[in-house]
């Protein structure tokens, strides 16, 4: 009886059924269509209607090669790789013969980065740097830590004046080429030595700006700007691992999983043509760590998300696409926008041992370019070394003494490995 009255009871009541999920009369891959969304930074077009809370859907490509050679991204192609085994003779060999009367010849025949107004004395000044950057660097190897730091310095500022002679005669052809940085440390009588007194200046002139303006999204400060050295230090991608863990504030850098030159047909107007982008790809745990969402990663980091959108596809991690760049049937002819979109986008670089290549870098605001930071804290450790050589064993035996044992023998590699991929023209890498 019970059993009967209760079918009574709810017969005839419409049966519950799920709601249709919303959009799910039209599937995704009809909604988002591969090949026809360019990032708003390219040109303005309205995104395809998608379901809520998703992305829209990437382009529909394959990574992209050049001669069958998979296009190195980074500042120019092809790469050059070298094993972690590498000595010091193979990774300076290559600027070796650059240095060389008829290697330079050579170099300025082909570069196209060079300056105009090139002369004898120019040739003899890139030679003599590049000369003077090899001792100090082979100085530094057989130094103690705490003495590192000033032949390091002058390996990189000779390094820097040989690429700098290279695509602009004129900034080294003056009779004194100034740093472009300063010690803003002070001491009053009676005060007592804290690491956040460690501050420097970077000047509007000088070889630093010069080489702001050449890296990079191109910032450099209008006057001269002070820096707490601590505020330079989260950029450090050398030592992303050590910042992770020294219970600081933390790296303003975010890891790459991935960053891979893609090519595709990308719609032009209503009309498909062949094209190459970059996508990028981020781990969840990664942006989970840093409290950041994958939409609000381009927020986070404004010059990364000024190239990079949010895009949908099959993969674990969360992809980001740069803008298509068309190149027509060669794919050469892409490559300067891919470069530019890599620079516009400010990813910094480990071109040495590690287990991050890439990164985005977290900021909102404008920040110097990877070059010019390394540049200012090697500066900054230098004068430590020179005026201040107290400072400096405090500094080898405290809870940032990762600075000296780790983080300067790879940012000297990495500074080697940068400008000889920016004077030869060739992404130099360990592997």
């Amino acid at each position: 009886m019970h059993r009967r009255n209760f079918a009574r009871r709810f017969a005839g009541r419409r049966r519950w059924t799920r709601p249709p999920t919303r959009g799910s009369s039209t599937p995704v891959s009809a909604l988002c269509h591969a090949t026809s969304e360019p990032h708003p930074a390219a040109r303005a077009t309205t995104l395809p209607q998608v379901p809520v809370g998703a992305p829209p859907r990437a382009l529909d490509g394959q990574p992209a090669t050049l001669r069958g050679v998979p296009i190195a991204v980074g500042l120019h192609h092809p790469a050059r790789p070298f094993t972690t085994r590498a000595t010091l003779e193979e990774l300076w060999a290559p600027l070796d013969i650059a240095a060389s009367p008829q290697g330079r010849k050579a170099l300025w025949e082909s570069s196209t980065v060079k300056g105009a107004g090139a002369d004898a004395r120019t040739y003899d000044r890139f030679s003599a740097y590049l000369t003077q950057a090899r001792s100090f660097f082979a100085a530094s190897q057989m130094m103690d830590v705490r003495s590192r730091p000033l032949t390091g310095y002058y390996a990189t500022l000779n390094l820097a004046k040989a690429w700098l002679t290279l695509v602009d005669p004129a900034t080294t052809s003056v009779p004194k080429v100034y740093h472009g940085a300063s010690d803003a440390f002070v001491l009053q009588q009676g005060q007592y030595y804290t690491w956040s007194k460690e501050r420097l200046k970077v000047h509007p002139g000088g070889v630093l700006p010069e080489i702001a303006a050449r890296t990079g999204r191109n910032y450099v400060v209008a006057q001269v700007t002070e820096y707490a050295l601590d505020d330079l230090i989260p950029y450090l991608c050398e030592a992303f691992d050590e910042i992770e863990e020294s219970g600081t504030s933390g790296p303003r850098l975010l890891p790459l999983t991935d960053l891979v030159a893609h090519k595709g047909e990308a719609d032009d107007h209503g009309t498909p043509k062949t094209a190459l982008w970059l996508r990028a790809e981020v781990a969840t745990g990664s942006l989970a760590a840093r409290n950041i969402s994958p939409s609000t990663l381009p927020s986070r980091a404004q010059h990364f998300g000024s190239v990079f959108g949010h895009r949908q596809t099959p993969e674990r991690t969360n992809s980001y696409e740069s803008p298509p760049v068309f190149s027509g049937p060669n794919v050469r002819y892409a490559l300067p926008g891919l470069r530019s979109a890599f620079d516009e986008a400010l990813i910094f670089v480990n071109r040495g041992a590690g287990p991050h290549r890439y990164f985005a870098v977290l900021t909102t605001s404008d920040v110097l370019s990877q070059e010019a930071i390394t540049f200012a804290v090697l500066h900054h450790l230098s004068n430590m070394v020179r005026y201040r050589p107290e400072q400096v064993d405090r500094l080898s035996v405290g809870p940032r003494s990762w600075l000296l044992s780790t983080w300067l023998p790879r940012a000297l590699e990495n500074v080697l490995l940068t400008y000889s991929t920016r004077i030869l023209e060739r992404e130099m890498r360990l592997t």
